[in-house]
C-alpha cells in the first residue's frame, strides 16, 4: 500500500473535496443558525465549528425515537444537526489533516487518518437510521445515507491491500462527495437548514 500518495499528491484537491463531505454533513455553513435551532445561548465567534460542536456534543441524543410518531420539521432538524455531529467533527480534524498529505504520504497513512471518521460516520449513520423522521423526508434521508455509505467506501479503500491509483481515487472519492453535497443540501433544505457549498 506504501506508493498509494506517490502520483504527485493533489492535496488541495482532495483536501476539498474532504472539506466538501464534512459541509455536505452540516456543520461549517449557516453555523449561527444550527446553534439557535439547537439551542446555543452564546453566540457564534470566528471559531463557529468548535463552538457549535461544543453545543453539539454537550447534549444528550437519544438515538432511538420515544414514539413511532414521526417529528414535527424543528425536531427532526434539531436530530439531523446531532445525528451527523459525530461525523462532521471527526471530517475536521480529517480535513486538516489532508492539507499536510505529500507524494511521500503512503497508503497505510492515509488510511489510519481515514479511520476516525468512518468510525464517526457509521456512529451517524446509527443515529440517522433510529430517527422517525417526517414521511416526506424518508426518501431524501435513505439518499443520504447510501450516498454517505459510497464516500465511506472510498474512504475505506485508501487501507485495501491492493493500492488504489490516487487519480482514479481522487475522482471517485470528489464525485462522490458532490452527490453527498446534494443528497445533505436536500434534506437540509426541506428541514429548513441553510445550504451546504
Amino acid at each position: 500500500m506504501a506508493g498509494v500518495m506517490r502520483e504527485g499528491c493533489p492535496a488541495r484537491r482532495i483536501a476539498g473535496g474532504i472539506a466538501g463531505l464534512l459541509l455536505a454533513l452540516s456543520l461549517t455553513s449557516g453555523l449561527a443558525a444550527d446553534a439557535r435551532l439547537i439551542g446555543a445561548s452564546k453566540p457564534m465567534s470566528g471559531r463557529g465549528a468548535v463552538a457549535l460542536h461544543a453545543v453539539l456534543t454537550s447534549q444528550r441524543v437519544n438515538s432511538k425515537p420515544k414514539t413511532k410518531t414521526p417529528l414535527t420539521k424543528t425536531q427532526a432538524a434539531r436530530a439531523y444537526l446531532l445525528a451527523v455531529a459525530p461525523v462532521s467533527t471527526a471530517s475536521l480534524t480529517f480535513t486538516k489533516d489532508t492539507t499536510k498529505w505529500t507524494s511521500a504520504t503512503t497508503g497505510p497513512d492515509a488510511a489510519a487518518q481515514a479511520l476516525p471518521v468512518i468510525r464517526a460516520d457509521a456512529t451517524s449513520r446509527t443515529k440517522i437510521l433510529r430517527i422517525k423522521w417526517p414521511t416526506k423526508l424518508e426518501a431524501d434521508i435513505h439518499r443520504l445515507v447510501t450516498t454517505g455509505d459510497k464516500v465511506t467506501s472510498d474512504l475505506k479503500a485508501l487501507a485495501a491491500p491492493t493500492p488504489p491509483k490516487l487519480g482514479t481515487w481522487e475522482k471517485k472519492y470528489l464525485e462522490d462527495s458532490a452527490r453527498l453535497t446534494s443528497a445533505a443540501n436536500t434534506v437540509r433544505r426541506k428541514l429548513g437548514l441553510s445550504r451546504v457549498r
